[in-house]
């Protein structure tokens, strides 16, 4: 859920981000698959997969481009089932993100201009 906490964990030899969470609390919610969204942009914002697993929740693994690639379902199709997930994690090398070099001064950036354009604009009136 924290995307700095993330970018700090991802260095130059990291192979991928893991996600072990208790979504327990939530029940059988959209919560899950809200906390499945936010897990893709933190692969997408480091440039490496990330392998989520969840007591009751989606357990899957992301790409680094943000695809999900394979979400747990039980014998019965559900997501919230006991059992565990088998897969086969390919690790490449990756070059550092923008964001990952750079935090958030993208963000703050385009803040900024749209602080500066809306002041410029009040001034000419």
């Amino acid at each position: 859920m924290f995307p700095q906490l993330a970018r700090r964990a991802v260095q130059g030899d990291t192979d991928f981000l893991v996600n072990l969470t208790n979504d327990g609390w939530f029940g059988q919610s959209a919560e899950q698959w809200q906390q499945m969204a936010a897990a893709v942009f933190r692969a997408v914002e480091n440039g490496v997969p990330l392998v989520r697993c969840c007591n009751n929740g989606i357990t899957c693994w992301i790409d680094a481009h943000g695809r999900v690639r394979e979400i747990f379902r039980d014998k019965t199709g559900s997501v919230y089932g006991e059992g565990a997930l088998t897969i086969d994690l390919p690790l490449e090398k990756h070059s550092p993100t923008f964001y990952n070099r750079h935090g958030d001064w993208f963000g703050w950036g385009c803040l900024g201009f749209a602080v500066i354009a809306l002041a410029l604009k009040k001034l000419r009136r």
